[in-house]
């Protein structure tokens, strides 16, 4: 493997290893808890809920409690808008 590239390889170790795969697991599970919550809501949520999920974390917005519910604003650009699908989904 040293072969295919010129910088050092470098290796974690296993402690740090074992820290970095456990937060990529609680990011999969709570990725696939808000999944599940939006699936009431977002009809494709079987086959696009992840992408749905993973675009509006990546996404910059505001978020307010609003009484009792929480009002998330997307301040994404208009050429870099979420399919309509999503926003209607994102309203409900």
């Amino acid at each position: 493997m040293q072969q295919l590239t010129d910088a050092e390889i470098v290796k974690l170790r296993v402690e740090r290893k074992h820290i970095v795969d456990l937060v990529k697991m609680v990011a999969y599970q709570a990725e696939g808890d808000l999944v599940r919550l939006v699936a009431p809501h977002y009809q494709r949520a079987e086959q696009e809920g992840r992408t749905l999920i993973q675009s509006a974390l990546s996404s910059t917005g505001d978020i307010a409690v609003v009484g009792d519910e929480i009002c998330v604003t997307s301040n994404r650009s208009a050429h870099h808008t979420a399919p309509t699908r999503w926003s209607r989904s994102a309203k409900h």
